[in-house]
């Protein structure tokens, strides 16, 4: 073991004018939605509204300033203590690589483990959340380097009112994950089923696609390979493949989208190129990563541009 360490950290989670954004994103994606002509737009807004409410933006809404929006009438009681939340935890490294910005050998090993309580001083709920980390390093023809990542975390939640700050969540994609894919955009996971009017549902299936990067995910599984060569000693060329995703709520039933099927299936890959310039701190990198297979939607690539390697 190379180091330890551990941490308290206090959150208090408010978010401002949640009804009103969720309103005009309705507004927004009805105004612009190609709907069968029997579909009456009229009163769409208001339910596509609280389907959002109490659903996708089911967090924001029971920590925002929006009680009106709120599920319950317990929900609307523990108001302030639903934005606060209490984090213990630790982190675990071991680390034997040969340089700590540009390693050519070597093996990197992080475990983290959190409690997050949330309610402050009367606890309403709680989660758990675990994440590791495992790179290893492998010399190749001259200065060339073989490297391999597997990222992983989970968050348990608890009965009651098992809320986890978006900082607390997994996100995937963008150039120091799955790089055929821009930051955040990955995330696997379903719409709410139960709506009175199947007008809203396409209105809501968009809004979800589009709030990849506000929700973030409960699961998280990343495997990246690549191979760092250097033609000469300024520059480094890496060839890349990507795999893995993010994974948040079924909404139907309120519980993480989690089974063997929902995994193996949603596992995105992506290969591609990034073209580096040597600096004292590793790389200054750009290139594209393009998706080989592709379950979240029709991207056709994405463009990266970072410094230091992507692990």
């Amino acid at each position: 073991m190379s180091g330890a360490t551990a941490r308290i950290l206090y959150q208090r989670n408010a978010y401002s004018n949640v009804a009103d954004f969720i309103a005009e994103r309705a507004r927004l994606e009805l105004s612009e939605a190609d709907l069968p002509a029997e579909c009456d737009t009229t009163g769409l807004t208001a339910e596509i509204s609280q389907v959002l409410a109490r659903n996708v933006y089911r967090l924001q809404v029971l920590q925002g300033d929006a009680p009106e929006l709120r599920p319950s009438d317990e929900a609307r009681d523990k108001a302030s203590e639903l934005q606060q939340t209490l984090i213990i935890g630790g982190t675990i490294i071991s680390d034997s690589r040969d340089d700590f910005f540009s390693p050519s050998k070597g093996l990197y090993v992080e475990a983290n483990g959190d409690v997050g309580i949330t309610g402050g001083a009367r606890p309403v709920g709680r989660f758990w959340r675990l994440e590791g980390d495992v790179r290893y390093f492998l010399p190749a023809r001259k200065e060339d380097v073989w490297a391999f990542r597997g990222h992983g975390g989970i968050v348990f939640q608890e009965p009651g009112f098992p809320l986890t700050p978006l900082n607390n969540r997994f996100h995937a994609g963008g150039p120091n994950s799955i790089r055929g894919w821009g930051a955040r955009e990955m995330l696997v996971t379903s719409p709410a089923e139960v709506i009175a009017d199947p007008c809203a549902d396409p209105i809501v299936s968009e809004i979800i696609s589009d709030s990849r990067r506000l929700l973030g995910g409960l699961w998280l599984l990343e495997f990246s390979a690549e191979y760092r060569w250097k033609p000469s000693i300024n520059w480094v060329i890496i060839p890349f493949i990507d795999a893995g995703n993010a994974y948040f709520r079924n909404y139907s039933d309120d519980l993480p989208l989690i089974t063997a099927e929902t995994i193996f299936k949603n596992i995105a890959v992506a290969a591609g190129m990034n073209f580096g310039f040597i600096t004292p701190a590793g790389p200054v990198r750009f290139g594209a990563g393009f998706p080989i297979y592709n379950p979240i939607d029709d991207n056709t690539f994405a463009i990266q541009v970072s410094i230091g390697h992507a692990f």
